[in-house]
């Protein structure tokens, strides 16, 4: 299914105030000239899928068929959940090396979030869940999806939070992928935007008890990697970099970052208000990019080695244009903070 088809099938239509006070003949009208529209939009040039992005990086492991296949563990925020988490699952799916794929999104999430330490012991999330888990060999998933307006008028109801130390446990990751660190912004805000240095330290405290289990726990893990924000309008650029920075800290040299910022372009096309949260088109792309440096690294890496190039953002190609095919009736998306 193409990433504009994905849109139109899981996003509805945020409809205009206007909508509502139509009669109900007119809104048929209007809905069939829509749908109309769409099919007549030119055609978009076909995604590049997951194995011929892991072809063109080199990376075999990806590729060559094993008895056991490798086993990927992707979890994600609330950025995840329109459209990043759905391409980067795709692509580590479409890969003939890879045998398993367990993907979570959850809203609200920071990185102790996932675990059992307290206060988040017991933690849930009621702004979205997304969870879609292989569930044997051969191809089979299940997908369990809960965001605001699809269905259309739907809120979602809580949801607990999986903690790591159960899905380490139970899926034996031998790729981590974590895309998290949007929900650090609101640290910056506040009575402390003043002090930078007591964010990062809080930046810390949360990514420490992770970083030290996985390293103690997680002995099976062969590469980890961390998804940065990409680029967002509700905070300075000093602030995007300081968060950057942190997380970096924190996971090199045990993981690889990859700096969101370098292959997203603020503002989107199709953006919610809080100049954060992003879907359609763009949204995809960046799973499709995140992918495409993921695999570019494990084609640096041998299949045994479980050391991981710690300076990939050096080498992450800078953004030379806006893509620009998610707009007009080729979004259809809710807003996730209505």
């Amino acid at each position: 299914m193409s990433a504009a088809a994905y849109a139109f099938a899981s996003f509805p239509l945020n409809p205009h105030p206007l909508y509502s006070a139509l009669p109900v003949p007119a809104r048929g009208w209007l809905a069939a000239l829509s749908l109309a529209l769409l099919a007549w939009s030119p055609p978009q040039p076909a995604r590049a899928d997951g194995a011929e992005l892991a072809r063109e990086a080199g990376a075999k492991v990806l590729l060559e068929r094993s008895r056991q296949g490798l086993r990927v563990l992707i979890l994600c925020d609330s950025m995840g959940l329109n459209g990043f988490a759905d391409e980067l699952d795709a692509c580590f799916r479409a890969c003939p090396g890879v045998s398993r794929v367990h993907t979570i999104a959850a809203c609200g999430t920071n990185p102790r979030t996932w675990m059992k330490l307290p206060p988040y012991a017991a933690a849930t999330t009621q702004c979205g869940f997304l969870r879609i888990d292989s569930t044997d060999d051969a191809g089979g998933i299940s997908v369990e999806r809960d965001i605001y307006g699809v269905p259309s008028g739907n809120k979602p109801a809580a949801h607990r939070v999986p903690k790591i130390e159960d899905l380490v446990a139970e899926i034996q990751p031998d790729i981590l992928v974590f895309q998290n660190g949007n929900n650090f912004f609101d640290l910056f805000k506040g009575s402390q935007a003043d002090d930078p240095e007591k964010c990062c330290a809080q930046i810390r405290s949360y990514m420490a008890p992770l970083r030290m289990w996985l390293a103690a726990n997680a002995p099976g893990l062969r590469h980890l990697f961390w998804v940065t924000p990409p680029q967002a309008g509700n905070v300075s650029a000093e602030v995007q970099q300081a968060v950057f920075d942190t997380i970096r800290d924190e996971v090199e040299p045990r993981g690889t970052v990859i700096d969101s910022r370098q292959i997203t372009s603020y503002p989107y096309p199709a953006q919610s208000a809080d100049q954060m949260h992003f879907w359609g088109d763009e949204a995809f792309a960046w799973g499709r990019d995140t992918f495409r440096l993921l695999a570019q690294n494990l084609g640096h890496s041998t299949s045994q080695s479980r050391q991981h190039l710690a300076e990939i953002r050096r080498a992450i190609p800078v953004a030379q244009h806006r893509r620009l095919a998610a707009v007009g009736l080729r979004v259809v998306a809710v807003d996730p903070e209505e």
